[in-house]
Order: C-alpha cells, then structure tokens, then sequence
C-alpha cells in the first residue's frame, strides 16, 4: 500500500469518525453540559461568597471569560434541548477584532546579514467571529511582508465545529502543535525569532487540512488530524499550489497537565513531495523524501523557585530542510534539535530570560550543525505593552564557506498588543 492510499484511508478514518461524532446521543450531552454548567456556577459562586472578586486586569478577564463561558454552554443546552429559535435569519454573527505590532532595532555583525535598521517583526491583525454556538473561527493576516515590509499574507483562515461536549473539528489553515514554540504567539514570544527547529523545518508554522481534539481526560487532550506536507511559508511550498505532489502528513498530538507540568508529545508523519526548478538555465528536481518527525515539548511552572518556569522542546526526525534551488542531492536525512528557555520574574513587571539551541539538519555528515546562547530582559510597561532587550551569539558551521561560522544578534524591541 503506497503512502498516498495511506493518507486516503486516515482522511476517510478521520471524517467517518467525526460523522459518527456529529450524532451524539442528545440526553447523555445534555446531563454533561448540566454538570459543565454547575461546576462553572460554582467557580463564580465561591468568588463571589468569599467577597475575593479580582479587581485587577487579568483577574477581571479570568472573570469574564467563566461568564461567557457559562453563557456558552447554555446556548449549547437550549440547542440540544431545541429551545433554540427555529429561523436562522434570527442568528448573528459575533465579530472581534484584535491583533497586535512588533517594532523593533536589530544589530549584527553576520556577514551578507540585512543592514541594522528599526523595521517590524510582524504587524498582525485577527479576526474572531462566531456564528453560532458550534460554530467558530479565525481569520488572521500579518501586514508587514516581504523584504519592503509592506505586503500582506493570510496566517490562519480556520474554523471550529463543535461536534459534542468531547469532540471539536477544526478545518482550514492552522496552527501544527509541533513544539511549544511553534504554537505561542509571536507577541508572547521570548526572543526575537523562534528557534532552529520552527524557521527551518516548519517555516510559517501553518498548514491547511483538518484535525479534530478531544478530551481524553480532564488533564489529557488529543489531536488528530490530516494536513497538507509543508507549511505555508515552506521555501518549496511558497511557489507552488497547496498540497505540492498529491503529499499529505498525518498527525498525532497529545498533551497532559498536571499540577505545574505540561507536557506534549507530537508525531507527524507522511512524504515531501519533488520540488523542481530551474537551476543555470537547466531543469532540476530535488527528489521526493521522507518527512518524519517526533516532537516533544514540557512546561514546568515553578522550577526550583515560585518565579522560575522552564521550556523545553526537543526533535528527532527524517527530512530535507526546504530549499527553492532544486538539486538531485537534496535527499533525507536523519535530523535532530532542541531549544531550552528559561525565565525569572523578578516582579509583574521585570523579567529575565535564557535560552540555549543545537540544531543538526544532517546527522550523517558533520560540519552544518548551529548553536546559539543567548539573554535578555523583559520589561512591561503595561499588561499590553513591553519592551525587550536581547543579545544572542551564534556559531552556524554551514556558515565556514563564507569565513564566518560565529555572528551575534542584538535586538530591541517595542511590542503592544489590541
């Protein structure tokens, strides 16, 4: 059985058992959503009984967001108990906008690097709408690219289905849980650019198809899903229509909390596709490879001290590093990775922060591996904006053609979110 049928077979095992979900027995998710509500009615209550309401900005959010939640499982109650209105013109589309701006002065002495210059790391703009309550999604675009910054591309063009209390389907362009990293917010990120891993391996960290979640237990969540080979921004994928070569990537993610500790396990697996261009005038083809990978990433709140918290994602895997010059001798290769960060709050308001990289595209040759160390620290302004000052050194082996395999990076950046 070749990997094309493969993929068939799982995309038809994925949609058979998100039909066999759309049917759920109506009464046992109606008792569940009764529990769900009467357990949320009781977080407010306790608040509100012991005269602790929060009066700050993220305790009023935290708030907020138990009410809408309330609120969402009661309309969930009156659809499955058909208390709804029967006309759906009497619907209404609920619409909000937030995004947020990354500028930022960078410095560095790598050779052939772009000048030092104040420019953008991202001007994102999201989104949010819900049509129903089953029904939700994400529409997102970055407004700063290409090399002028002035362009814009789609992020994510997702939405959810709520197919029973347990289960929700989401289709369209979408985040991979491939690290933690891959799936944080650029404006929540700790560096200037996300490791090793994501920016060469899943560049743009989006990919289009369907997944579907659901709740193992009430500490453990699954993800199973059926994507297009390559990310969005991959370099072989960027020329090319969706879904290069007929090639699709199956996924299996699952993540467990407890107390302090998030831990996730992610394996996508499947093929890349021939990438062909024109190289001196002559037609090329890198061939078609291998794309394997097993990702796993741990939080741990709490490490050694209350104001600590460590990140952790490593990577072992099969696969070429995308390249838009095709060559017969881009094959496979058995490849690994990981990235450690580390913060210190010192206050709400200060904090430190560490990280260390190795990144090895090619373990059966040396002389390509990359490393980097670096510091910094985070100071907010206000719980929407901050301001980051970071410093990295680099040692990039696939860097020794060109006389230089060790550059640092010196980065200020203003960020502010809506």
């Amino acid at each position: 059985m070749n990997c094309r049928s493969i993929a068939f077979l799982s995309l038809t095992a994925l949609v058979c058992t998100s039909l066999c979900q759309a049917a759920p027995d109506r009464q046992s998710d109606v008792r569940q959503l009764k529990r769900d509500a009467a357990q949320v009615s009781r977080q407010i209550g306790r608040l509100a009984a012991t005269g602790n309401l929060p009066t700050d900005d993220e305790g009023i959010k935290q708030l907020r967001k138990l009410v809408d939640q309330l609120a969402e499982i009661n309309e969930r109650l009156k659809a499955l108990e058909g208390k709804t209105p029967s006309a759906p013109a009497a619907q209404v589309t609920k619409i909000t906008s937030s995004g947020y701006i990354l500028s930022q002065y960078q410095k560095t002495d790598r050779l052939g690097a772009a000048n030092s210059a104040f420019r953008f790391q991202d001007i994102r703009l999201n989104l949010d709408f819900q049509t129903d309550p089953r029904v939700n999604g994400r529409i997102s675009f970055d407004l700063a690219q290409t090399t002028a910054q002035n362009q814009a591309q789609l992020r994510d063009a997702w939405f959810n289905y709520v197919l029973s209390p347990k289960w929700t389907a989401t289709f369209g362009q979408q985040v991979l849980p491939l690290g933690y990293q891959n799936v944080q917010s650029s404006f929540d990120r700790f560096f200037a650019d996300r490791n090793r891993i994501d920016s060469a391996l899943f560049p743009g960290e989006r990919s289009r198809g369907v997944t579907t979640t659901t709740n193992l237990s009430k500490s453990t969540t699954m993800k199973l899903g059926l994507v297009d080979a390559l990310t969005n921004n991959d370099p072989e994928q960027l020329a090319q229509s969706p879904g290069t070569a007929d090639k699709l990537n199956g996924l299996v993610s699952i993540q467990h909390k407890r107390g302090d500790d998030t831990l996730r396990a992610t394996v996508l697996a499947g093929e890349r596709g021939k990438y062909s261009s024109v190289v001196g005038g002559v037609p090329t083809t890198s061939p078609q490879t291998m794309r394997q990978y097993l990702v796993v990433d741990w939080q741990r709140l709490h490490l050694f001290d209350p104001k600590l918290t460590l990140f952790f994602e490593g990577m072992a895997g099969r696969d070429r590093v995308g390249n838009d010059v095709a060559a017969a001798t881009r094959v496979d290769h058995p490849l690994w990775a990981f990235d450690a960060v580390v913060t210190y709050d010192l206050t709400t308001q200060h904090q430190f922060v560490a990280r260390v990289q190795e990144f090895d595209p090619n373990r059966d040759a040396a002389g390509d591996s990359y490393r980097s160390i670096g510091a910094g620290y985070i100071y907010r302004l206000s719980p929407m904006t901050k301001f980051h000052l970071l410093h990295e050194i680099f040692v990039d082996q696939s860097r020794a053609g060109v006389g230089q395999t060790r550059y640092s990076l010196t980065t200020l950046r203003f960020a502010t979110k809506f």
